[in-house]
């Protein structure tokens, strides 16, 4: 997000479910605000026009608009000061991989191309994935992307240990034990509601919070 920012560029930030992303991304951009960063969620539904608002809400534009003074906004809203970072890009893939006008997808660009402000984009691999074979040639995007960052998918303890350390000095037990939650479904989110569990039994015990 630094280098996008920096830039003016796209970034990626790829990786699979839980795995952090979404709170890392809403933490650096409550450090970074100073109105330079606008966090959105791509909606689940809706077409172009609902993407368009919940940008236009963000940046205290008019949501009630057409599609043509939305498009106005959101230029008049954005500089090569300021990034859009989007959540759930994955949402923004077509669902039909011969779809040949992914609107969604255009929009984004545009708004980088003309403005140069940064954008990031976050998502799970089928992001990547319908990225690279779909019907329509998304070259453009791709070229534009700078830095692209894939998580992988095998968590280590340094990954957790911030998480971790929030709770509890964890003894090499307790580490295991977490770092295995961190590898199966859930991941980081499953080891966070974990650790909130236990905290709270060990606090009725009036126990330390400890392996058990």
């Amino acid at each position: 997000l630094d280098y996008a920012l920096a830039n003016n560029s796209i970034t990626t930030i790829i990786g699979e479910s839980r795995q952090g992303k979404t709170i890392a991304a809403q933490a650096w951009a409550e450090a970074n605000n100073h109105g330079r960063s606008v966090y959105v969620v791509a909606p689940p539904i809706g077409g172009v026009k609902m993407l368009m608002r919940v940008i236009a809400g963000r940046i205290g534009a008019n949501k009630n608009q057409s599609v043509i003074q939305l498009a106005e906004s959101l230029h008049r809203g954005f500089n090569r000061n300021r990034i859009l970072i989007v959540d759930e890009a994955h949402r923004l893939m077509p669902n039909d991989a011969r779809t040949v006008n992914p609107a969604h997808i255009e929009l984004l660009r545009d708004l980088h191309d003309q403005t140069g402000c940064g954008l990031a984009l976050i998502a799970t691999s089928r992001f990547d994935t319908r990225l690279r074979s779909g019907a329509y040639q998304f070259e453009q995007l791709i070229g534009r992307i700078g830095m692209p960052i894939r998580l992988s998918p095998k968590a280590r303890k340094d990954d957790i240990l911030p998480l971790v350390e929030q709770f509890l000095k964890p003894t090499p037990d307790v580490m295991d034990m977490l770092l295995e939650l961190a590898n199966k479904p859930g991941r980081m989110g499953i080891v966070a509601e974990t650790l909130k569990v236990a905290s709270r039994m060990a606090a009725k015990k009036s126990e330390p919070l400890a392996a058990a």
